[in-house]
């Protein structure tokens, strides 16, 4: 049982509000103080009728999954503007967890974490005059290079922001100039910092100081791409987001690991742009302020369930911790960031997933860490966010999304060679005793100071109790119950393909329609794919994002039903209608007709079959029915290679491997054609769609891929 209690009044500041459509007796006994201010009758007739409008308008606040309906649970937001309502409620079990909304810190915690403070250490990593800590940094070799890297980088100019750098994504809506820009002076910094750490010799202090100046120069540390409206770059003002909270962590860290070895007058730069970029604005979002980046209305990420919400939150708490001496700040900052990165883990279901990809939880939960370890050393131990018994079925989806060795499926906005950051996959491992001796060997990351901070130096074998179930289920599947996400692999060696398949609904975050969609590995690369990500473009994240081939369902492996693609919304969703897993075999079969807005579409079912006898075979079955005759068309998603074998049979291959595709149909004949998808994907190529289609309209068919290794 948890209890949420929303404290008031807060006027202006939204609250979440617990309601359940039960009879009144029964909701007498379970809300204790029901109103604050109002007759409990109306209020609860003014929640019921708020909860009609918003399903009305299909915006619904779910926890990973759309499992509450107007019968059962369900929570609404609300804003009291004037009236400062307040709500306490007791959830029963039954009853989802909802994210914190913005509202005043509790003054007692406050001076409880500042307790808590006094016998912490301010950042989980190592000074520079702790020689030993930093030369056992030189048993990898990514380390041992950084010395001679950091002197090749002093060979070249810095690069400096200049007003056509920063502008030109308003000017053409891509974001290529402004991110090689990011991306190459944030490097060069780090390994310029690092180097001087595993050297001690000065010789790149002169190079940290003009990129310090250069940093702290810039008009704005906000991203081009989240300053639509220029509000930053003009000084109008000055709001947090993943790019700025960086570069404050990245500044602050750096400070920690050199200290003296830094000119006073380059501290004292570095302390005031800080103060002014991140703690300020941080302090007043903590009282209620909000952001417009990106947005069209004001918003603030805390509240977000997102990458966002974790990313800023760990960057900015670490930021201030290493930086700031203020003590009752730091109290406010930790306070805040364990309140709020609730909403963070609200962004799973129980099954861990993550609904925004796999590079999206490297992003997000990556930094979930950093905060979880800052907080852990600043506290010492006091605070521990790894405690909270959700992290574990998190912490685990990089492994568990694994297909075979080295292969991940690029699920959402992914990069198609996406893989789990080695930090990452080492420290879950070492504090959940996964027993991942393959992670936890790994060279670590060069390339982020927040990183080498609270990675490099700690190991949290031990504070955590070990879970070995892991490497049973992982030896034949992961089923991602809440996501509807399969991930297949083989019982013995001599099962030589692996599969994932994905079902979900259609306005996740960083969402494709994609749903019934799968990848198959063989070899260790996967041959039938997912297109990826496409670069990012101002369309990208707004109106006319499904224009994209690789975004809507054109570039996915999944059905065109009657000339239409896969419908967006929240309500779009795969049902699993029915599933069954043994040692020789799993099935997953999912209802496909709510993703097509198409009259007359009377059903539509995908059922995959993942058997493990012999070398492994998938077998991916589509019933369509209409009620008058229409078209029906599969696809396949390949980077490689292929060949028409025969009439209804092609391969697809590349220089070691090849998988067999046997198609059949009953109810009609298959024609089967091929083209290039013309978008900007994150791939070395572009993907090439291979449509398989019923040669004539029906009003009844069963299409079946047959996919297995080439004998």
């Amino acid at each position: 049982m948890r209890k949420d209690i929303r404290d008031g009044p807060q006027s202006g500041l939204a609250q979440y509000v617990f309601v359940n459509r039960v009879p009144d007796a029964a909701r007498r006994s379970r809300f204790g103080v029901l109103t604050y201010g109002w007759p409990a009758h109306r209020m609860y007739e003014r929640l019921c009728w708020s909860l009609m409008i918003r399903r009305m308008l299909g915006r619904s606040f779910n926890r990973g999954t759309v499992r509450v309906g107007i019968e059962s649970a369900s929570i609404i937001r609300e804003s009291y503007q004037s009236h400062g309502a307040r709500i306490l409620a007791e959830a029963n079990d039954d009853v989802p967890y909802f994210p914190e909304a913005v509202r005043l810190l509790d003054p007692q915690r406050v001076r409880d974490v500042t307790g808590m403070l006094a016998n912490g250490r301010r950042c989980p990593g190592r000074a520079i005059e702790d020689r030993e800590a930093w030369q056992r940094l030189n048993r990898w070799e990514g380390f041992r290079r950084l010395p001679d890297e950091a002197a090749a980088l002093l060979e070249e100019p810095l690069l400096v922001l200049t007003e056509d750098i920063y502008l030109d994504h308003s000017r053409t809506g891509t974001e290529e100039v402004y991110s090689h820009f990011n991306r190459t002076t944030r490097v060069r910094f780090t390994k310029l910092v690092l180097a001087e750490c595993m050297e001690s010799e000065g010789r790149f202090l002169e190079g940290i100081h003009e990129s310090i100046r250069a940093v702290c120069a810039e008009p704005t540390w906000v991203h081009a791409y989240h300053d639509i409206t220029l509000r930053n770059w003009r000084g109008e003002a000055i709001e947090i987001d993943l790019s700025s909270s960086t570069m404050g962590y990245r500044l602050a860290v750096a400070d920690f690991f050199l200290g003296d070895r830094l000119d006073p007058d380059v501290r004292n730069l570095v302390r005031g742009e800080v103060r002014r970029r991140i703690e300020e604005p941080f302090e007043a979002m903590l009282d209620g302020a909000k952001l417009n980046i990106n947005q069209d209305a004001p918003f603030t990420w805390l509240e977000l369930t997102h990458n966002w919400n974790a990313v800023c939150l760990a960057n900015v708490v670490g930021t201030v911790m290493a930086l700031s001496g203020d003590v009752e700040r730091q109290a406010r900052f930790v306070a805040g960031s364990e309140r709020y990165i609730l909403n963070f883990l609200e962004g799973f279901g129980d099954d861990g997933a993550c609904r925004e990809g796999l590079n999206y939880w490297n992003f997000g939960f990556s930094h979930f860490l950093l905060l979880s370890e800052t907080l852990w050393h600043a506290t010492a131990g006091e605070i521990d966010l790894m405690g909270d018994e959700r992290v574990r079925e998190i912490a685990q989806f990089g492994a568990r999304m694994e297909i075979m060795p080295g292969a991940y499926p690029a699920f959402a906005d992914c990069q198609v060679e996406v893989s789990p950051i080695t930090d990452v996959m080492r420290y879950v491992s070492r504090r959940f005793g996964l027993g991942m001796t393959q992670w936890e060997a790994a060279e670590p990351e060069t390339t982020s100071l927040p990183f080498a901070a609270c990675f490099g130096f700690t190991d949290p074998a031990g504070r955590g109790s070990n879970d070995t179930a892991m490497a049973d289920e992982l030896a034949l599947r992961s089923w991602f119950e809440d996501a509807g996400m399969y991930v297949g692999r083989g019982a013995t060696d001599a099962v030589e393909i692996s599969t994932a398949f994905k079902g979900g609904n259609n306005q996740e975050p960083h969402n494709h329609n994609d749903l019934g969609s799968f990848v198959v590995a063989l070899g260790g690369r996967i041959l039938l794919t997912d297109p990826g990500s496409e670069h990012y473009t101002s369309r990208t994240f707004g109106p006319n994002r499904y224009e994209s081939k690789v975004l809507n369902s054109y570039g996915h492996s999944v059905p065109r039903v009657a000339g239409t693609l896969q419908s967006a919304g929240r309500d779009i969703i795969a049902q699993v209608v029915g599933r069954g897993f043994s040692r020789e075999e799993d099935w997953v079969q999912y209802d496909l007709r709510p993703a097509y807005d198409v009259d007359g579409l009377l059903l539509l079912t995908r059922r995959f079959s993942f058997s493990r006898k012999g070398t492994g075979r998938l077998v991916v079955q589509d019933e369509i029915r209409f009620a008058n005759a229409d078209r029906f068309e599969t696809a396949l998603i390949t980077f490689d290679q292929w060949r028409h074998v025969s009439e209804n049979s092609i391969e697809v291959f590349d220089k070691s491997n090849a998988i067999s595709v046997l198609m059949r149909c009953d109810g009609g004949t298959l024609a089967i054609s091929a083209e290039q998808i013309d978008e900007n994907v994150r791939a070395p190529s572009r993907p090439t769609r291979i449509a398989i289609s019923v040669e004539k309209p029906v009003t009844h068919a069963v299409v079946e891929m047959v996919i297995e290794p080439r004998s």
